[in-house]
């Protein structure tokens, strides 16, 4: 299911997503001033286990210890533009902060996708939600290595050095596998001119190709691999990254993009 939401609309649901979370609420949102009925909402959520992920760009109202009392937890991205709600079911896409002023004042628009089963709403919506939320884990993985490396960059002592030594983003424990969505259409062009454009690269010659895990190659080079169709056959680069790697069309990935994967 698929709706364009209002000012109105944007609040509403970002509300009905919070409380109908079961498994995980992740909000990104560059400014804070979240309202006291929408902190409870979120008391209430971790009140039922569920995990709640903040990233932002900058705290106006300093509600970052409000927010530690939820064990959620909070990252930091200087350049973040985006707003985007989700949880383990519905996305919300939109030009709204999680900023009190702009819910109650500012005019504002954004897209609602919300995933259920295929057969129900085709793989449109079914696939949008699943980009957007590969490229929420991204922001995430971006926010917690800065994170990381700013814990590093401190004390100059050996010893405290080693303890804030950066350490291997280890991915999402609740990453899923997604496709890209249909070429063209509302999705692609949101998912873009919000978020930017995803590409990778052919495990064979090294093209850049579009982000479809289950084509690991151009077309020219899938049509030289189709005559044989050898998943096991050994090819020259990783899908993701593009360094040279051993590599195959089952496992397009190298060792360190495997590991670190949220396809």
């Amino acid at each position: 299911m698929v709706i364009v939401l209002d000012t109105t609309n944007c609040s509403a649901r970002l509300t009905d997503m919070i409380k109908n979370a079961e498994k995980e609420i992740i909000l990104i949102s560059p400014y804070l001033q979240i309202s006291t009925l929408l902190f409870g909402f979120l008391r209430d959520a971790h009140s039922r286990n569920v995990s709640i992920t903040l990233i932002y760009r900058e705290d106006k109202t300093n509600q970052k210890s409000k927010l530690e009392e939820l064990n959620a937890e909070i990252l930091i991205l200087d350049n973040l533009h985006a707003k985007c709600y989700l949880n383990e079911s519905m996305a919300i896409i939109t030009s709204m902060n999680l900023y009190q002023y702009s819910q109650e004042n500012n005019a504002e628009l954004g897209v609602l996708i919300k995933k259920t089963n295929e057969e129900d709403v085709g793989v449109d919506a079914y696939d949008a939600y699943n980009a957007l939320r590969k490229e929420v884990l991204t922001l995430y993985r971006i926010a917690k290595q800065n994170q990381t490396l700013s814990q590093s960059s401190g004390p100059s002592s050996p010893e405290l050095k080693k303890k804030a030594e950066p350490k291997k983003p280890t991915g999402s424990n609740n990453a899923i596998k997604t496709k890209k969505p249909p070429e063209g259409g509302i999705f692609n062009l949101i998912k873009d001119v919000i978020l930017g454009p995803s590409e990778c690269y052919c495990i064979r010659c090294h093209d850049k190709i579009e982000d479809t895990i289950e084509k690991p190659l151009c077309n020219n080079c899938y049509s030289s691999w189709a005559r044989y169709k050898n998943e096991n056959f050994s090819e020259k680069y990783c899908f993701n990254c593009g360094r040279p790697a051993n590599t195959t069309y089952s496992k397009p990935l190298c060792d360190e993009c495997f590991e670190n994967q949220s396809y």
